[in-house]
């Protein structure tokens, strides 16, 4: 009795529902799309784009299957074959477009966490700060009676030290707040750096995204257009024994929809840590902005205060 011609098997899951698999989960995962098979993380083996299931008919049966069917015209197999082509093409682009969208959304959100920097006026009027307490501090040590002489530095120096004599707490605050003022310069630069790569890497995010989104459409298409026409040519023939068509050449390479989910996963988590380091940067910035200013301003309005008092009363 002659064999019957239905199914040539060059893979047990050609067999459509009829098949050996008694893993569902599998089963299950085979009716995705072959050209989104990621071979390094999928929980699944798979050899060629044939083992992958499309729909016919209302059931679910192997692509290997369908397009050997010998029951089946040639024009038929090419139609089927053509329709499941189509149809993966279009998964492929929508979630092309879910990942860019997903991707974008992070690095948008990412983008929208407000945080200002050290301005320049900010950073100038520390520095003019700086320089007057420096001033201050040269009149009461002598070294500007050093440096330059003169009757009016000498009276300075004298009657800042009979200031500082009384109050020692203003030579405290002075050399603190001395002290503060180069923390805070030093501080706005780690600040604003910090600032700056934050947004450094929110950029440089979208720009890889859109670059890998390209490669990765530029790929898909190639893949897509080479498969189908190897199916488009090879299911017309009478002789449809042709080779599977391995599941390598398909599947998502080093550039996937993985690269693209790393990329929205590592923004996340930068900005994740950002947030949390953003309310200290904050109050560090705070605390130092208050403290020099009115470490500053206490120095300053007494000393005027005395040198007023003084030379004029």
């Amino acid at each position: 009795m002659k064999d019957n011609p239905q199914v040539k098997l060059y893979n047990p899951l050609w067999s459509g529902e009829d098949t050996d698999v008694v893993d569902l989960d599998k089963i299950e995962f085979l009716k995705g799309n072959p050209f989104l098979y990621d071979p390094l993380n999928s929980p699944y083996i798979v050899s060629s784009i044939e083992d992958y299931r499309i729909k016919y008919k209302k059931n679910y049966q192997a692509f290997g299957h369908l397009i050997r069917n010998a029951t089946y015209s040639r024009y038929r197999r090419r139609r089927i074959a053509k329709k499941a082509f189509l149809l993966w093409e279009k998964d492929v682009k929508k979630t092309q477009e879910k990942k860019i969208i997903e991707g974008s959304s992070v690095i948008e959100t990412s983008a929208d966490i407000k945080i200002k920097p050290f301005s320049w006026g900010m950073i100038l009027l520390l520095w003019l700060m700086l320089i007057l307490l420096v001033f201050i501090h040269g009149l009461t040590n002598g070294l500007l009676v050093k440096a330059f002489g003169g009757n009016f530095f000498v009276q300075m120096e004298n009657l800042l030290y009979t200031l500082f004599s009384k109050k020692p707490w203003i030579k405290l605050v002075m050399d603190s707040s001395l002290y503060i003022i180069i923390i805070s310069l030093i501080y706005a630069r780690y600040y604003n750096v910090n600032i700056q790569d934050f947004k450094k890497i929110t950029n440089s995010a979208q720009h890889i995204l859109e670059r890998n989104t390209r490669i990765l459409d530029k790929e898909y298409e190639k893949k897509i257009k080479k498969a189908k026409a190897y199916y488009m040519t090879n299911v017309l023939k009478k002789n449809y024994t042709f080779a599977p068509y391995a599941i390598n050449l398909v599947c998502e390479g080093k550039i996937g929809n993985q690269t693209l989910d790393t990329i929205s996963q590592t923004i996340i988590d930068k900005s994740s840590h950002f947030k949390k380091k953003k309310t200290w940067l904050l109050l560090f910035k705070t605390l130092l902005i208050i403290l020099s200013i009115a470490g500053t301003l206490t120095v300053v309005v007494y000393v005027i205060y005395e040198v007023v008092k003084t030379f004029i009363f």
